[in-house]
């Protein structure tokens, strides 16, 4: 059963400290990782993750048009591609200290937008919610200080002469725990 906690709690610490490396890298550069999917009869969609200045943003924007607008929308869009397509951009960060100050830690946005350039033209859709990196840490650190603190927890008890499994107190039956039935010493 032991095994099994490890295991989880293991990928959780590489997550964390792979979110303390992004979390640091986020103040210099921009990266955004992503994916289009196939563009339809009458929608494209893309999701999509941003980590700027410690704020890790998730994206998923719907484009719907008409089906005999399909066409321009692919021409002006989507540079001519119609499959799916997944992509990856870092780049130094190019926003100034004020713009930086004034960006919110938690946001969450649903909106629409069509461009003004005519009534048929596609009707952008997007979700975007933005989370602080301070708490994805938090989050993928939790696991792994739970299961330490177990950890510690039982090699406390064993040493000082209590069940490792219930915490009873083994000293007139050092062989067995009679609370839980767990030996304590190993048969030879």
């Amino acid at each position: 059963m032991r095994r099994f906690s490890v295991i989880p709690s293991t990928l959780s610490l590489l997550l964390c400290l792979a979110a303390c490396v992004l979390w640091i890298h986020s103040y210099w550069y921009t990266s955004s990782i992503g994916y289009e999917f196939a563009v339809e009869p009458t929608q494209a969609r893309a999701v999509g993750l941003q980590i700027l200045y410690a704020r890790l943003t998730a994206d998923c924007w719907i484009c719907r048009f008409p089906p005999v607008e399909r066409d321009d929308y692919i021409h002006l869009f989507n540079a001519g591609r119609t499959g799916p397509k997944f992509f990856f951009e870092h780049h130094p960060d190019q926003f100034n200290e004020l713009t930086h100050r004034t960006m919110r830690w938690f946001k969450y946005i649903h909106g629409q937008d069509r461009p003004i350039i005519g009534p048929n033209d596609p009707l952008f859709e997007t979700r975007r919610l933005t989370i602080p990196m301070p708490l994805v840490v938090l989050a993928t650190a939790l696991l792994p200080a739970i299961h330490l603190a177990r950890r510690s927890s039982r090699r406390n008890r064993k040493q000082s002469g209590l069940c490792a499994n219930c915490g009873y107190d083994l000293r007139a039956t050092p062989q067995k725990c009679p609370e839980c039935g767990t030996p304590t010493i190993p048969p030879a």
